[in-house]
């Protein structure tokens, strides 16, 4: 094989790949962000120094594909305090126009977390607010979703 032959085969196998990516991408995928609701947030039994949260999460897909997540990296704030923050890597896929619910758990950091303790015990009956905020990685080559969420919730659930 000569080197010309080579180049020849190189130049026809980078024009083929142009030609792939441009019709894929005009395929039309159209996308539409997951819909999240925050529908509980409890602290969990305190061991050791800082109290631990879960927050679960009802996820609905509106597309007509499955959607596959490699990793999800939140953060959540209560009363403009980040109270933790953490990843989570072993999602299962949404199925297409289907509801899941995601649970996430994280360890507040010490100060803040006895920032938040103190305010919702001084106002027990007094709404927290709060933000989630998020971002959804996904397995495949869709690209990352930012979600921010904001409300408010019932201490009194705790």
């Amino acid at each position: 094989m000569t080197f010309k032959n080579t180049l020849s085969q190189l130049h026809y196998s980078l024009v083929m790949a142009c030609f792939l990516l441009c019709g894929c991408a005009g395929l039309g995928l159209k996308m539409e962000e997951p819909e999240i609701d925050v529908v509980a947030v409890k602290m969990l039994p305190v061991k050791g120094f800082s109290p631990k949260f879960e927050i679960t999460l009802e996820v609905f897909n509106p597309n007509d594909f499955e959607l596959n997540f490699s990793k999800v990296s939140y953060e959540f704030i209560i009363n403009d305090s980040s109270l933790f923050t953490g990843n989570r890597y072993q999602v299962p896929p949404l199925q297409p126009f289907s509801r899941q619910t995601i649970t996430l758990q994280g360890k507040a950091s010490l100060l803040n977390g006895l920032r938040v303790i103190k305010q919702v015990a001084e106002h027990p009956q007094q709404a927290v607010n709060y933000e989630f905020n998020a971002r959804l990685e996904f397995a495949n080559l869709l690209p990352d979703i930012p979600i921010n969420k904001a409300g408010t919730f019932d201490p009194s659930n705790w």
